[in-house]
């Protein structure tokens, strides 16, 4: 029988066997799908989240054929001899008068400005896009959410994450003098300009740059969008447009990034990482499902091999149903994620003002992913069907279970790849500075791939303590041993998940614990500082003042003058650990910023001598350098006597972190001054930074920002100083909750099948006096079983990869690297989840028994 003719009865088979069983045919058609759904989800944020230059045109030109700048080119301006050429604008109605007498094409204002929206005590920096909505040219700039572009000078409208902060619409915002009122929230995704907080406003705005404290966005004072998208420029306009003091940028110009870049070579290696293991397990979640239908087809397979069917027919008769359940849930998964990542993109829009940009459908990933989806099913199939085509023949007719076997084989040769695996993730710590992460993770699935092969042996040895455990252990032990086609794949899944977890959950943890030990803190936790330039500085600090109670005291330090280090291991050398600046100040600033002086140090620096860390330096003399070089080209330097005392910060710090040192070198005001310590080249430009009397917790940070906004709405910047928090933690949280996710799927899954499998199991327990709750015990138990062997295996897998991965991640520290083990996350998965597994099962599971027919 051809290949092309056996498919077809092979598949007609599959389909009515489909059609019989639905519940379990939709379970397979879930597993197979979400992973799929999943993935063209995934590959459609990315492709959305990656605005191209040709997405981005449309938000940054609008209809129009070019942007054209004022300043850029300005002509040089006539001496006294030349002919008097046309005044250079000083004002954009200026500018725009000059523009259009240089051309006949329609041309509309397009700036982007800069400032302080406030709203009540709250406030934000925001980016403005002034220009005209209502003509043809501004078509595109933004895409409309809700509501209206502005159309009277007294409205905006702003972006979801304004509107997300408080800015919604009927609300009014104040820039500068100007009350206006919020009538729409709208996209924006223009190159080149923070579009995240922005208002739109419109030509003749109430909020006129030119009285409002308003300042210019970017270099050039003022922009245009000139001409129809579809009409190119000429060189002549071009060459009008120059001479008048434009310049000319084409719209055609943010085509050059559109070309796709070949991968490199760590990418396609980390993509097909992610395929290799995104196929186990769905193979591996998936394969239960096929083991229970198979056995349901016992009957059949054999009648089919009594009418004359060869094993190769048989096998071909279950692959058919992997392919069909397979293309079925991965083009339903595909099919299904378009419309979901949609509605989920435009949720956390409206929910959390966040836009990731023009919604773009992965579609090069659709068909592939269907492809792998298709693919996962076929191999999920392919053990089953194997061994249906080796059952004997009267014992399937007889409605008799075979007794399953261990092939000795199997076990040692998944031992031989699980050692070989855990030796090449020990031997990939060699390779720190080159891949070796990667090559872990590689390594780390050929440990999973080796646990595999051994789980149907583990699960017939731990099966031999069924005897001595109490009744519903017994039971579930006995029918995973028995059935360990189905209960295997179902322990792997959740081994695989878990491994991945606890390998990223220990070098995530031995990398945060690393980053506690060695970051350097400017300041303790909690503290809120402001920097600005130090001639504004007392005018902003007194308006916060006023504004909020809050006192931010400032602390001067000479950006001119260092002092020399003392003699340290490079090593262990930082500006923090070891400064060598140079700071101007009394006692009570001192204190405000966390330093205590005892009696004697307050003397000195009255007195006229300096301070220096006792911890690093003794008492004596310390020279201080100039960094610029006088007038003779010499670079001076100053002998300033010390007292060595504790010149650390307060405050507090994550454990084993290195507590701040203010300064090298803490003068008081008149010694500096005495001795000729100051900055004369940079003056109130200089900037320098002011520490508040309280932590973040105990201030409104919005208010601060807001008060300091009432002086200039730029040139300052409020900080907080939080834990730093190791890069890898929100990789660690996803892939836990995946991980759990995958380990609950896989546990209800196989216990569902399960306990469909074991109904004569639980029929006789009903028929011998067993109570409805011993039969949920029962399969409570059997989820339990499943999700404690697959983690405790899961852990044991996973182990040395993070071992590998601690090391990986924390050896380039000078300390040595770090191990830390995260045991909260593996109590979680070892006690918690399983016991949530089994207590969820038990609850739902049903009691109600059915009279079954025995086989004879």
């Amino acid at each position: 029988m051809s290949t092309r003719t056996g498919m077809r009865p092979a598949l007609r088979l599959a389909r009515r066997e489909i059609l019989r069983h639905r519940w379990r045919s939709l379970l397979v058609v879930i597993l197979i799908g979400l992973p799929i759904l999943a993935s063209v989800a995934a590959v459609t944020l990315v492709e959305t989240g990656q605005i191209s230059d040709r997405e981005a045109r449309p938000y940054t030109y609008g209809s129009a054929r070019a942007q054209v700048i004022w300043g850029s080119s300005a002509p040089e301006e006539t001496g006294p001899g030349d002919s008097a050429g046309p005044a250079t604008p000083t004002t954009e109605a200026e500018a725009l008068s000059a523009l259009e007498a240089a051309t006949d094409l329609p041309v509309i204002p397009h700036t982007w400005l800069s400032a302080w929206a406030a709203q009540g005590q709250a406030g934000w920096r925001v980016n403005l896009l002034r220009t005209d909505f209502g003509s043809p040219l501004a078509h595109g700039l933004v895409d409309t959410v809700t509501g209206h572009l502005p159309r009277r000078p007294d409205e905006i409208a702003v972006t979801p994450a304004l509107a997300h902060a408080g800015a919604t619409i009927g609300s009014t915002l104040t820039l500068g003098e100007a009350e206006l009122t919020v009538v729409g929230v709208v996209r924006s995704f223009a190159r080149d300009v923070d579009v995240d907080k922005a208002v739109m406003l419109p030509v003749d705005s109430a909020a006129d740059p030119a009285t409002s404290p308003v300042t210019g966005r970017f270099d050039v004072p003022w922009t245009f969008l000139v001409g129809d998208a579809d009409t190119p420029l000429t060189d002549a306009e071009r060459t009008r447009l120059s001479n008048a003091g434009f310049e000319t940028i084409d719209r055609d110009a943010l085509d050059a990034g559109d070309s796709m870049a070949a991968p490199s070579s760590e990418d396609a290696s980390l993509m097909a990482l992610l395929i290799t293991c995104l196929l186990i397990e769905i193979v591996l979640l998936a394969g239960p499902a096929f083991a229970v239908g198979v056995r349901r087809q016992r009957h059949t397979l054999a009648l089919l091999a009594v009418a004359g069917g060869s094993p190769r027919d048989i096998r071909r008769t279950v692959l058919a149903q992997g392919l069909l359940l397979g293309l079925g849930g991965a083009v339903a998964g595909a099919a299904l994620s378009i419309p979901l990542t949609w509605l989920g993109l435009r949720v956390v829009e409206a929910g959390w003002g966040l836009a990731l940009g023009p919604f773009d459908i992965g579609w090069l990933a659709i068909l592939p992913a269907i492809a792998f989806g298709t693919l996962s099913a076929v191999l999920a199939s392919l053990i089953p069907a194997r061994l249906a085509s080796k059952v004997d023949v009267v014992t399937a007719l007889a409605g008799r279970q075979p007794t399953p076997r261990v092939r000795r084989g199997w076990p040692v040769a998944g031992l031989i790849v699980l050692a070989v695996g855990t030796l090449g993730s020990l031997a990939s710590v060699r390779h720190e500075y080159g891949g070796g992460d990667l090559q872990n993770a590689w390594w780390a699935v050929v440990s999973v791939c080796g646990a595999v092969m051994m789980t149907p042996w583990l699960i017939a040895t731990i099966a031999r303590l069924a005897p001595r455990l109490p009744l519903p252990l017994r039971l579930a032990l006995r029918d995973a041993d028995r059935h360990r086609s189905r209960s295997a794949p179902a322990v792997a899944a959740v081994m695989a998940s878990v491994s991945a977890v606890v390998a990223l959950g220990i070098g995530s943890g031995s990398d945060t614990r690393q980053e506690d030990r060695d970051y350097e803190y400017a300041h303790p936790l909690g503290t809120v500082t402001l920097e600005t330039d130090a001639g504004s500085m007392p005018a902003i600090v007194d308006a916060v003042k006023q504004g909020t109670g809050v006192t931010f005291t400032p602390l001067v330090t000479l950006n001119d003058w260092s002092v020399e280090p003392p003699a340290v291991d490079p090593d262990q050398w930082s500006s923090w650990s070891v400064p060598t600046s140079v700071a101007v100040a009394d006692a009570p600033t001192l204190e405000a910023w966390g330093v205590s002086l005892d009696p004697a140090a307050k003397e000195a620096l009255a007195s006229g001598r300096g301070l220096v860390d006792g911890g690093d330096q003794g008492s004596g003399t310390v020279a201080v350098t100039r960094w610029s070089e006088d007038a003779n080209g010499q670079a001076s330097s100053i002998d300033v006597p010390t007292l060595a005392t504790d010149l650390r910060v307060r405050g507090p710090l994550p454990k084993a972190a290195v507590r701040p040192t203010i300064a090298g070198l803490v003068v008081s005001p008149e010694t500096a001054a005495d001795l000729g310590l100051v900055d004369p080249d940079n003056g109130d430009g200089a900037w320098i930074t002011a520490v508040a009397d309280r932590p973040a917790s105990q201030m409104d940070e919005s208010a601060v920002e807001a008060a300091a906004a009432t002086v200039t709405p730029d040139d300052w910047a409020v900080y907080v100083t939080d834990r730093h928090r190791s890069p890898y933690w929100l990789l660690l949280l996803l892939l836990s909750a995946l991980g759990a996710f995958t380990v609950l799927l896989g546990t209800f899954s196989a216990t569902g099948l399960a306990l469909d499998d074991a109904r004569q199991d639980l029929t006789t327990l009903s028929a011998v006096g067993a109570r409805p709750r011993t039969r949920r015990v029962v399969a409570g138990t059997h989820a339990l079983l499943i999700a404690f062997v697959g983690s405790v295996l899961g852990i044991a897998v996973g182990f040395t990869p993070g071992v590998a991965a601690a090391y990986l991640l924390t050896n380039s520290s000078s300390e040595g690297w770090v191990f830390s083990v995260p045991w909260l996350l593996l109590l979680i998965l070892v006690i918690v989840l399983p016991i949530v597994a089994g207590v969820v099962t038990a609850v739902v599971s049903r009691t109600r028994t059915l009279s079954l027919r025995r086989a004879a």
